[in-house]
């Protein structure tokens, strides 16, 4: 009797000690605290860890939007550089810096004298250098000065291309028209010794074919012009 109350004493114990185990080891409320400060801390991180993401990503959209905003602005200072180039390469600026796309007539008048009285006063040689040269004083925005042999039908100068048309046979040169324009300005000269052929050409500032008036006068054995555009 006794050894069975001592037996069930020693299992009533075990269990005792057994249930206080659990309590202390198993799923008190000391395990369950540490869970949930473990879950919560968990959420911290992943909200963390989002707002991490989003700053990146909003630092990129940024920097990608500042770096399309470059492109863009670089694009268009070199499409508007490349224009004032073009305009530049012509001389086509006014006094105040605007661009000059077609000259007054008066002005193509005066080159014209210019250019007459400086074969008067020079030989024919420095004459030419002197029109073919695209710096120099008979290159004016779109106005500059040609020279054909009225014997031989040369193309002596010429200030807009010298080194596309001078030294070729020009008495068949037609403009867009089919106007022969070298010989209607021959016929000019020789009959009247001066005057105007109107006719159509390529505009070398705006790069397209507009209407054109020429002034042409004879010089001893060459036919001297200068040409406006009219649009």
């Amino acid at each position: 009797m006794t050894k069975i109350k001592v037996g069930n004493r020693r299992v009533r114990d075990d269990r005792h000690i057994a249930c206080r185990t659990g309590c202390r080891v198993g799923t008190g409320p000391t395990v369950s605290s540490a869970a949930h400060v473990a879950d919560r801390e968990g959420r911290n991180a992943a909200r963390r860890q989002a707002v991490r993401t989003d700053e990146g990503f909003h630092s990129l959209l940024m920097e990608s939007s500042m770096k399309i905003a470059k492109f863009l602005l670089v694009a268009a200072m070199t499409s508007v550089l490349s224009v004032s180039a073009l305009a530049d390469s012509h001389g086509a600026k006014d006094e105040k810096g605007f661009t000059v796309y077609r000259s007054e007539p008066g002005k193509a008048v005066e080159m014209l004298n210019r250019a007459v009285a400086y074969m008067q006063e020079n030989s024919s040689e420095r004459a030419f250098a002197a029109f073919n040269n695209q710096a120099g004083q008979f290159h004016e925005n779109d106005l500059y000065v040609f020279v054909v042999g009225i014997d031989d039908g040369v193309m002596h100068a010429h200030g807009g291309a010298p080194e596309a048309i001078v030294g070729d046979q020009v008495m068949e040169l037609t403009d867009a028209a089919g106007t022969k324009i070298i010989q209607a300005m021959m016929d000019k000269v020789k009959r009247d010794g001066e005057g105007a052929v109107e006719y159509v050409w390529l505009n070398r500032v705006t790069n397209k074919v507009e209407k054109k008036t020429s002034n042409v006068k004879r010089v001893g054995d060459y036919l001297v012009g200068v040409g406006f555009y009219t649009k």
